[in-house]
């Protein structure tokens, strides 16, 4: 595997009202090969959106909601690109996150390499197969909301 330091750049856009821990997040990812924007309101993220990054982190708790986000920002950026970042997820939410056709659903207490061998994998083009991470199985056929799931 490639050090952080010799993985192309790729572009990504964080969505969040939640200044200190955007700031941080910033800080984190760009030592793992990102170049961040940061948007915390709808026209923002439109604005930055229209840069087209690779991939985009939305809490979802931004103000409005995430889905309505996400809508917003469709024409600008594939949602498959787009992933959601959450406290918790209940079952069914995520299920329904799922079924929206968003890139991923993630959760706050991931620590910060895994989020960024996530969110360079969500921005990676595909190439014919959907083999998932051994280390991130992804959604289960059954979510009972007893598991940390990305």
């Amino acid at each position: 595997m490639l050090a952080d330091s010799q993985l192309p750049l790729r572009r990504l856009l964080i969505v969040s009202q939640h200044r200190a821990a955007t700031e941080a997040l910033c800080d984190h990812l760009s030592r793992h090969g990102f170049i961040v924007a940061q948007a915390s309101c709808e026209s923002a993220a439109r604005e930055a959106a229209s840069a087209r990054p690779e991939v985009v982190l939305l809490d979802a708790d931004v103000a409005g909601g995430w889905k309505p986000m996400v809508a917003a920002l469709s024409d600008l950026i594939p949602a498959d690109r787009i992933a959601v970042l959450a406290s918790y997820w209940h079952a069914d939410e995520q299920r329904e996150a799922v079924a929206s056709g968003i890139g991923g659903t993630l959760l706050k207490h991931l620590d910060g390499s895994a989020l960024a061998r996530q969110l360079r994998a969500l921005s990676e083009p595909t190439i014919g197969t959907d083999m998932p991470d051994p280390e991130f199985p992804g959604i289960p056929e059954k979510v009972d909301g007893s598991e940390a799931i990305v």
